[in-house]
């Protein structure tokens, strides 16, 4: 999806108002006569123009369901967090002012919103982001009875936690360098934002929060950029599982290996074999889900593959600086 013009605004903070209305008393007892609207208005332009301008736009201002919205602010001082559907993010410096990723659910309601930027010194800016319908199928899955009492297990409330806890990962630098790669090469069985029906299952409706890949088993998998590994253990639903973060709120996940050749805590660089594909888990048969998530919100990794959409994105040229 191209990006559509951005959506600006701007506001300057007036931090000479008090003198300036000083100003305006000491000339009204001069000149012994009340100063016209005109001349105020004139005057408080002049002042008001001389105070830091802050510029907000968020890149693009229309983002299908499950995509990603970069939010640009020009300030002379750090905003402060913003808060997005129920959750904190985190602006960073990029070249001439700060960002912030936006991910757009797969499954939020189409609309516009507002985006508030809030600081403790700027004057609050509001920016809109219009969220438009995504074109997702629908499929049906039957799993074999023993896959499907996989995720009623008593472990699994324990295991879905420490995924909440480390999907929240959201580390300073930018680690990875280039577009992202797709970590195998298989063919594409189920794609991201697919509405899924499971048979048989007391919850049975998700919808799938990555890419499935399908390759024969023990097919190598390499990590889609340069990172550091937060997870490398196996789960009963997601089987062997390995998480990269990659910084500022992205990281990468590769579910149902067979092998995983990485520990926790080790530095990965991109392309690096990290594990092999398998059918651990909850599976109907060996493939890789790889995964793409931005704050903790899982978003359609495709588009980070491709270096056109990272750099109308305004992503490429931060990387670039930050080497």
């Amino acid at each position: 999806m191209g990006c559509h013009q951005p959506c600006l605004v701007t506001c300057r903070t007036p931090p000479l108002f008090y003198p300036f209305l000083i100003f305006l008393h000491y000339l009204e007892r001069v000149t012994g006569k009340r100063i016209t609207m005109m001349a105020l208005v004139g005057l408080w332009v002049v002042l008001w123009g001389a105070g830091e301008q802050t510029v907000a736009k968020v890149v693009p201002d229309r983002v299908y369901q499950g995509q990603v919205a970069v939010l640009q602010v020009s300030a002379p001082a750090p905003p402060l967090s913003l808060v997005w559907q129920g959750r904190e993010i985190r602006f960073f410096p990029f070249p001439g002012g700060y960002r912030a990723l936006i991910p757009i659910p797969a499954d939020l309601k189409p609309g516009t919103y507002s985006i508030t930027v809030p600081d403790g010194q700027l004057t609050p800016i509001a920016v809109s982001l219009r969220v438009l319908a995504a074109s997702f199928p629908t499929q049906r899955i039957k799993l074999a009875p023993e896959k499907t009492k996989l995720y009623e297990a008593p472990e699994r409330e324990k295991e879905r936690e420490v995924w909440r806890a480390s999907l929240r990962t959201v580390s300073d630098q930018v680690l990875w360098s280039a577009p992202f790669l797709i970590p195998v090469s298989g063919r594409k069985t189920t794609g991201f934002g697919v509405r899924r029906y499971y048979v048989g299952r007391s919850q049975p409706f998700s919808y799938h929060r990555g890419v499935d890949l399908a390759a024969p088993r023990g097919t190598p998998v390499k990590a889609s950029n340069s990172g550091r590994v937060v997870l490398a253990r196996t789960f009963t639903v997601e089987g062997v599982s390995v998480l990269i973060d990659h910084g500022q709120g992205v990281l990468t996940a590769y579910l149902h290996l067979h092998s995983a050749s990485v520990q926790e805590g080790q530095v990965v660089s991109r392309g690096q074999e990290i594990g092999t594909v398998g059918d651990s888990g909850a599976v109907t048969g060996p493939h890789l889900h790889w995964a793409l998530y931005v704050q903790g919100v899982p978003v359609d990794p495709n588009p980070w593959t491709r270096e056109s959409w990272l750099r109308a994105m305004g992503l490429l040229p931060t990387l670039q600086t930050q080497r």
